[in-house]
């Protein structure tokens, strides 16, 4: 997995701030009940697919990152809230 923890430290370093509303959470657990049991076998696939889509929705000042198994928190910075939830929409698709 690609993310950039470095910069997005430097971020907040710098003072800058991110409006909650641009912090997303996004689960891929309806995911893996639809995968049911090949979700062992599939999951790094999954996990591919939906960085590859994080990467393709977000802008050069957003990050995301993995946490646990299934959730990832994901930053839009130069997006208004509305258009940070239907890029989460599109990705959750």
């Amino acid at each position: 997995m690609s993310t950039d923890i470095e910069s997005l430290n430097k971020d907040a370093a710098a003072g800058d701030t991110l409006p909650a509303a641009k912090l997303h959470v996004l689960q891929l657990e309806p995911i893996k009940e639809k995968i049911g049991d090949r979700w062992p076998r599939m999951s790094l696939l999954v996990h591919t697919l939906f960085e590859k889509a994080l990467r393709h929705a977000q802008g050069p000042q957003d990050h995301f990152i993995k946490v646990g198994e299934l959730s990832y928190v994901v930053t839009f910075h130069g997006s208004t809230p509305e258009e940070a939830a239907i890029a989460c929409a599109g990705i959750a698709r």
